[in-house]
């Protein structure tokens, strides 16, 4: 109010007005079963499952999340992966947004062959973008990734601006 010739009330409602919101959309989504991939061969994490999608965007049939529509911007996005019983020379695991990768996670060789591996990073995206996960390793024949336990995850929400 612009006049100083009356005390007026103030409100919680007018007060507060405009500022707040929700970090929405979001999704988080899990893989349920190990999954094995050759070694030098970068190979898609089928994540099956999903727990929370307030838009509907994560596809469990091609494993990919889309940003919807009228949805850009800023996004907060996080990944783990866990290995089953190798501890190969090299595991990595990229997030891409198409064919642009945005995050590479990596662990190397060790004595602990259940080691995981996570990312996480602020990134600008556009509505359609298309985000999926590639896991390689350079360890000898094939190996698992681990999907028991919700070990192995993919997430991410729109920050409010």
């Amino acid at each position: 109010d612009a006049s100083a010739s009356a005390l007026r009330k103030m409100t919680k409602a007018n007060f507060v007005s405009g500022i707040g919101g929700t970090n929405e959309p979001y999704f988080y989504a899990y893989l349920n079963s190990n999954q094995t991939f050759g070694t030098t061969t970068a190979t898609k994490i089928a994540f099956g499952h999903e727990t929370l999608d307030s838009a509907n965007g994560f596809n469990v049939s091609n494993h990919e999340y889309t940003i919807p529509t009228d949805q850009g911007g800023k996004w907060w996005l996080f990944l783990q992966v866990r290995k089953v019983n190798f501890a190969g020379d090299r595991f990595f695991v990229d997030m891409y947004s198409g064919s642009t990768a945005l995050l590479s996670a990596e662990s190397n060789g060790g004595s602990d062959s259940y080691d995981t591996t996570s990312g996480a990073g602020l990134f600008d995206l556009a509505a359609g973008d298309v985000l999926k996960l590639e896991a390689y390793h350079t360890d000898s024949g094939n190996r698992a990734i681990n999907g028991q336990s919700k070990s192995t995850f993919f997430g991410g929400y729109k920050l409010i601006t």
